[in-house]
């Protein structure tokens, strides 16, 4: 019996090991696969009214104050034995040491300089963000003071790589379907709210905003709210039933307090269509 036991087990480890090294080489096959960017080339602006609304941008964004640090430094996400490390880079630094053109192509098409994808940033919803607000984020970046710190690489791990496997983690180059916007929209409520739900929204609520994911709810639930208990929650983080939430209220202290009501009404107006 001791026999078998000991032979069963040594089985058992080897079926796992081929199985965890299929997973690597599968992961490793999608991280390194090659996509192509189309080549836009975008000013820097230094006129003060370009560069503030840029700052305002970047905030809303989360470039600035957000996934990337207080003061766009970068910063280590998530890091485990199992998760890898999941790293936002030091944006001061890598609009310097890239062409602008490179980092158009990583921020609207979720391509990298050397041809793979973006995985952790949400440029599937950056893809539609117009040239003139692109400009402006950029002209901030640009005319920030660079930040000295270094951030390592992102590294997958085991179950970075499973969610790969699973599609729970995506290609951005893959879910990049539209072209940047066009302005004259900016009159159009419901237009307008499209717009900010598609650029502010997805990175918390997923690629279909409408629909949410995993534990974080659909923005159709919109429909629950007037328009002014939609704006007062958005305005403090506090639900019908009085609940605030911890991350909405920090989300509105970080970013979203830049809003405008008239931009909060826009987002309304297109939520509750669905």
């Amino acid at each position: 019996m001791r026999g078998w036991f000991k032979w069963t087990v040594l089985l058992a480890l080897a079926a796992g090991y081929v199985v965890v090294a299929l997973m690597y080489w599968r992961s490793s096959e999608m991280l390194s696969r090659q996509y192509s960017a189309t080549s836009r080339s975008l000013p820097v602006s230094t006129d003060p009214d370009v560069i503030a609304r840029g700052e305002t941008l970047a905030t809303l964004y989360g470039c600035y104050r957000g996934c990337h640090g207080p003061t766009m430094q970068g910063a280590v996400l998530a890091e485990g034995t199992l998760v890898g490390s999941i790293v936002a880079p030091n944006l001061t630094a890598a609009i310097r040491e890239r062409s602008l053109t490179a980092f158009e192509a990583v921020v609207r098409q979720g391509v990298k300089p050397d041809g793979t994808s973006v995985f952790h940033m949400p440029s599937a919803g950056y893809a539609v963000m117009t040239d003139a607000d692109f400009t402006a984020i950029t002209s901030f970046i640009r005319a920030y003071p660079i930040q000295v710190d270094q951030q390592p690489p992102s590294k997958f791990g085991l179950t970075s790589r499973v969610a790969l496997l699973t599609g729970a983690l995506d290609a951005q180059a893959e879910l990049v379907r539209d072209a940047p916007w066009r302005e004259g929209f900016r009159t159009e409520p419901r237009r307008l709210g499209e717009y900010l739900v598609r650029n502010a929204c997805i990175e918390c609520h997923g690629p279909d905003p409408l629909r949410g994911v995993g534990e974080v709810p659909a923005l159709s639930r919109a429909r629950d709210y007037d328009k002014w208990e939609f704006v007062g929650f958005m305005q403090t983080g506090s639900t019908l039933g009085g609940e605030v939430l911890a991350r909405k209220s920090e989300m509105v202290r970080e970013r979203f307090g830049s809003l405008t009501e008239d931009e909060l009404e826009a987002i309304y107006a297109y939520l509750e269509t669905f």
